[in-house]
């Protein structure tokens, strides 16, 4: 009986402080919920991915059957869908928007902070298996909750993928963890086998897991080698079979290819920025354009590879007879092996280190610190150890919560990236796409002659600063930037559609025309090309194939009314009353409150002036 009360209060216990660290996590990260959508591939993967605007079956399975930007991770995109549906905010009907459906950022940033909760759930039962004792595990796990490495995962709505990734992997290897080892559950292993093929559904972050359980049987536990090898077999061809397919639908940039030594001194590079904001989480950002090219040119003297050296020596000669430090440091380095840049892969063309790759990584210290609370036996030596760690995991709290508002939104998340790397171009354009947004052409355009003075000019560059030039209605020197790009890519559409509006805004409707004609081969229906094309075509008079234009704006975008009014004033340019009637009695059908369109139903149809038909601004993402 007592025994069974000893056994209910430790499980209260546990319980207890489970909740507690839930708590104080979520109270740490609570305000992302009012933060915005990025830029920072939230308008790729969320807002203007079609496949979440109108959730079904069939555009769900899409991401089954197709990969979405060089990424196959369905059950991710399953979840955005899912989540997407949750949230909802708005509808909006006769705007140039790409879509009619406004999501509600809060919803997404929400469901990112319930995977980190339900994370540190996940790590704070492995930690405490591995430490047998609560408190120090608690003292892990909220290192693992509130270090500012893990903010980025959290605040970025993109990243619900690598949260998604993590929980499933962490589910998997509790699951395998929690069975017995001697006396082999077929069925809790094949659960836990189950989970980890989910987890590389959603992100294949936690691809080295059964390397890191192989380690944890073998060194840790001392189990035998074959057998412990044997059980997670099913891991490692699931792994393997992951990898693969990985490298099918995203292919590897032929200039992140590099001789293995090279990739040596990156990965070691790597090692040593990871520990350095591990120890030191200052001048964290979204995103650092440490490249291989960076490393090799003339940054050797920032190259973080002796820290690496240092730090992994060091852990070898104090790890003699201490398994525990060992265990640690090998976990640590085994989750942060696949993007070290040992191998290559796609994103080394921006950086090859980012935050969120340091997100299950983070276990390795986290347990580090669970063991170093827990081998104190001494009262009031542990007191003071308690009290310390006490100190250092309040001091990133505060840091963590400093390095949350820089997540706010675009604006914020890139200013924040040229504090800590103004040398870039990347934060600049970003900064200038922003700005463009918002209609402040003014400082768009400063933000991408920053972009030039950084010695980067593309095809993109060029027809960013047009659309600036644009914006301020200086039509000419607009042109003359989106000739620039388009003498660098002839068939680059923006740069195509920008100059034909130029023209157009420039009373020269020919050459608008030309060149609409020629963009519309490469945009896609989602643009409004077809519209001002047709409108074009009025203005010169040609209204059999400005009807033609009007008919196709029409299937494409059938909720924009004034298509029907110039479509319906085409037709009586015609001669075709009747046609005309029909088109407004198409609109009417759609909005019955629609003026412009009731002088062709009852007859009384204007016949135009030959003036200039003005439409909206249009601007690309």
């Amino acid at each position: 009986m007592v025994r069974l009360r000893l056994g209910e209060f430790l499980r209260r216990q546990t319980t207890a402080l489970a909740a507690l660290i839930v708590v104080i996590t979520a109270v740490v990260f609570y305000k992302v919920g009012s933060y915005d959508f990025t830029s920072w591939d939230d308008l790729t993967n969320v807002v203007y991915n079609h496949c979440l605007q109108s959730v079904s079956l069939r555009t769900v399975s899409h991401f089954w059957l197709h990969p979405y930007f060089q990424l196959y991770i369905p059950l991710s995109y399953t979840v955005y869908a899912l989540v997407g549906l949750m949230g909802r905010s708005a509808t909006t009907q006769n705007s140039l928007t790409a879509f009619d459906t406004c999501l509600n950022p809060c919803v997404f940033h929400l469901a990112n902070l319930f995977l980190h909760l339900l994370n540190v759930v996940l790590v704070f039962c492995i930690i405490r298996r591995a430490v047998k004792s609560d408190v120090p595990a608690a003292f892990g796990t909220l290192l693992f909750a509130l270090h500012p490495l893990q903010v980025e995962s959290v605040a970025w709505v993109s990243e619900l993928r690598g949260l998604l990734g993590s929980a499933l992997t962490l589910a998997a290897a509790n699951v395998y963890l929690a069975s017995d080892a001697d006396e082999r559950r077929p069925r809790a292993d094949m659960a836990a086998a189950i989970l980890y093929v989910l987890s590389l559904l959603a992100k294949p972050s936690g691809v080295v897991m059964p390397l890191v359980l192989l380690f944890w049987d073998v060194y840790y536990n001392k189990q035998d080698f074959r057998r412990a090898l044997f059980r997670l077999l099913p891991w490692f061809a699931f792994a393997a079979g992951d990898v693969l397919l990985t490298r099918q639908v995203q292919p590897v940039y032929y200039y992140t290819n590099l001789p293995i030594g090279s990739r040596c001194i990156v990965a070691l590079d790597s090692f040593g920025f990871y520990i350095n904001k591990l120890i030191c989480p200052f001048g964290l950002a979204a995103e650092y354009g440490r490249t291989p090219h960076w490393l090799f040119t003339h940054r050797w003297e920032y190259s973080m590879a002796p820290l690496a050296v240092i730090s992994i020596l060091g852990c070898i000669c104090l790890g003699r007879g201490n398994r525990q430090l060992i265990l640690c440091g090998g976990i640590f380095l085994l989750f942060l092996l696949p993007v070290s840049g040992l191998v290559p892969f796609t994103y080394q063309y921006r950086s090859t280190v980012a935050d969120r790759y340091a997100y299950l990584a983070l276990m390795g210290p986290s347990l580090l610190l669970a063991f170093s609370v827990a081998e104190i036996s001494l009262p009031s030596r542990r007191m003071v150890v308690q009290c310390v760690a006490g100190v250092i995991i309040g001091l990133l709290a505060c840091r963590t919560e400093a390095q949350l508002s820089t997540w706010k939104n675009t604006k914020t998340v890139f200013i924040n990236v040229i504090a800590v790397n103004p040398n870039d171009w990347l934060p600049y354009l970003q900064l200038g796409s922003e700005f463009l947004r918002e209609k402040n052409f003014d400082a768009s355009e400063a933000e991408y002659l920053k972009v030039r003075s950084l010695g980067y000019t593309d095809k993109y560059v060029w027809t960013c600063l047009g659309d600036a030039l644009q914006g301020k209605l200086d039509y000419a020197e607009a042109a003359l930037d989106y000739s620039k790009a388009l003498a660098l890519s002839p068939t680059f559409a923006p740069a195509l559609y920008g100059r034909a509006r130029c023209e157009a805004m420039a009373n020269d409707p020919h050459d608008a025309i030309v060149d609409y004609q020629e963009a519309i081969k490469y945009l896609p229906p989602s643009s409004y090309a077809d519209y001002e094309l047709a409108v074009e075509l009025y203005t010169v008079g040609r209204y059999k194939d400005a009807s033609i234009e009007f008919a196709r704006t029409v299937g494409n975008h059938p909720n924009y009314l004034p298509t029907y009014y110039l479509f319906a004033l085409t037709y009586t340019k015609m001669g075709r009353p009747k046609l005309a009637r029909d088109i407004a009695n198409v609109a009417l059908a759609r909005c019955p409150n629609y003026s412009p369109v009731m002088p062709f139903v009852t007859d009384v149809a204007p016949v135009g002036n030959g003036q200039k038909i003005s439409f909206p601004w249009i601007f690309r993402k």
